[in-house]
């Protein structure tokens, strides 16, 4: 008989989808974040909650689905501030600010890294190998549209940010929120029943 579905499925996919993204089967980490997904709404999991939005935000990122990443990301982040989950809300800052890499927002998105930096220090998280050869493309591609100067004043500005600010850069007109994105809406519902 299979084991119950429990945080151990959740650790598994978690890490699983993770790896399958950085292979590129994308296909495979979409599966996976939908199972972990529909796992943290059954068990009422916050953690898994949090974690499952940031995963299935990160897929929709690789597929060029900047709307819905966006919306992954704003329904994740709720989760790990309550959670006070220095991880979690590190991942959501950095698929906040490769969503407005892409989108333009050039000033946002290294002031979201530079938060993105100081949190990881602060939790002593490096970044993951997987991730270095994405991370030093978006910071080539800042550099270039902004500047070696300019990029690292605003990274500065932003690891000086208290969280409350950090969380508002998140919610500027100009990342285009997305408030009323059925993916946060449901996640808002879920977490108030």
């Amino acid at each position: 008989e299979p084991m119950p579905r429990s945080m151990l499925h959740a650790f598994v996919w978690f890490w699983y989808g993770w790896t399958a993204q950085a292979r590129g089967d994308l296909a495979t980490a979409r599966k996976l974040a939908e199972d972990h997904l529909r796992l943290g709404q059954a068990l009422a999991h916050r953690t898994i909650r949090g974690h499952s939005h940031t995963v299935y935000g990160r897929v929709e990122l690789a597929e060029g689905r900047l709307h819905d990443a966006l919306a992954h990301f704003t329904a994740s982040l709720p989760f790990h501030l309550e959670l006070r989950d220095g991880w979690g809300i590190m991942l959501d800052l950095e698929g906040f600010a490769a969503v407005a890499a892409a989108r333009g927002h050039y000033a946002e998105a290294a002031r979201l890294l530079g938060a993105s930096d100081v949190l990881r220090e602060r939790t002593f998280l490096a970044i993951p190998a997987t991730e270095r050869a994405q991370r030093d493309a978006r910071l080539a591609l800042l550099r270039e549209r902004l500047g070696a100067e300019t990029l690292e004043r605003l990274l500065a500005e932003g690891g000086a940010l208290s969280m409350d600010d950090v969380v508002r850069l998140t919610a500027d007109e100009s990342m285009a929120h997305t408030a009323e994105h059925p993916i946060v809406l449901e996640a808002q519902a879920r977490a108030r029943g």
